[in-house]
């Protein structure tokens, strides 16, 4: 059966933008558009509207609860769920808890007043964490739930995340390969949980596999592009300057080749650069960054699935944890004109 994600390999785009052009929401371009329904009709893939009314009777309902439909992370665990959830007959409910924890709660509470099988959510405290008030409020619900996208620790719901520390220690382990000794870091705050995780990818590198780890080559700031681009101009004044960048988030990567274009600066020549998350609109751009990989669609999907076994299988106590281990993509960025390869 033809899924999203072939669609938009066939495509040769995200499987956020071949949702977008499944599902109507959200801008694509027209070329882009054109290509992915065509791929649509040539794979004789089914929407979701074009069952008819007759089958919605059969179908069984999930509530997902997201900070943000319009973020790339979420929007693409969306697309994983639904992708899924479609195919075992289950209808989708989307709701937007727009990055509050108080609207996150009363959400939770308004679904005493839905009729639906099970809950998938993913929270909306930067710690990764569901406040006491939204646990309970969970379990007054009695259905299944399973949280996605964040490490939680210490509760009693199935859980799909992303191995961070991983994902950071491979990327800075891959410039350490390629010769660089010098390795500086754009960072989000650390009370971030994930942030927190992505910096102790950084320093277990660096300590294990160079023993080089040095705090100053550490720029801790907003996820802001111009925030990013101070933070860039800052580790570059360091003597010696880094020989690579490691950008712990997409926003933090448009900030750092915004200051290489604005110094006419290229990427290879005078400084490499390895990105945790890809950015779409770079590589429309041409800009190939090499990154490592999410994979918040497979969290997505691995998700539903849990969640319609935990449903089926209502009397199974074992609680499930799964942690996705991310992936690099490489695309030349993190290699350097004049540096000898290293093994590590």
């Amino acid at each position: 059966m033809t899924t999203i994600r072939d669609i938009a390999k066939k495509a040769n785009v995200s499987v956020a933008t071949a949702s977008r052009v499944i599902h109507g929401n959200g801008y694509v371009k027209k070329e882009t558009k054109e290509i992915v329904e065509e791929i649509i009709l040539e794979t004789g893939y089914q929407r979701v509207s074009q069952i008819p009314d007759q089958d919605y009777r059969d179908f069984h309902t999930v509530a997902v609860l997201l900070p943000s439909v319009t973020d790339p992370f979420y929007s693409e665990i969306l697309c994983g769920v639904r992708d899924y959830l479609n195919t075992q007959k289950f209808n989708v409910m989307i709701f937007s808890t727009n990055e509050d924890e108080t609207e996150e709660l009363n959400t939770i509470r308004g679904l005493q007043h839905q009729k639906f099988d099970g809950i998938i959510i993913s929270p909306v405290n930067i710690k990764g964490s569901l406040s006491r008030e939204s646990i309970d409020a969970l379990d007054q619900l009695v259905v299944p739930v399973v949280v996605v996208g964040r490490d939680m620790r210490f509760v009693h719901f199935d859980n799909i995340f992303m191995e961070e520390e991983c994902g950071a220690f491979d990327a800075v382990s891959l410039l350490l390969r390629n010769g660089h000794r010098h390795i500086g870091m754009l960072c989000g705050h650390r009370e971030i949980t994930y942030m927190n995780q992505r910096y102790n990818g950084y320093v277990a590198a660096l300590t294990n596999c160079s023993g080089n780890f040095d705090p100053d080559y550490v720029c801790f700031g907003d996820m802001e592009v111009e925030e990013a681009y101070q933070m860039t101009d800052h580790l570059l004044s360091l003597n010696p300057s880094p020989t690579a960048i490691f950008c712990s988030d997409p926003i933090y990567t448009l900030g750092f080749v915004k200051y290489m274009l604005d110094h006419q600066m290229v990427i290879g020549r005078d400084l490499s650069v390895v990105s945790y998350g890809d950015v779409e609109l770079l590589s429309a751009l041409k800009f190939n960054i090499t990154s490592v990989i999410k994979k918040s669609f497979d969290m997505g999907e691995h998700a539903a699935e849990v969640l319609l076994k935990r449903i089926t299988y209502q009397n199974s106590s074992e609680i499930i944890r799964t942690a996705l281990v991310p992936e690099i993509k490489i695309r030349g960025s993190e290699k350097m004109q004049g540096l000898t390869p290293a093994s590590v």
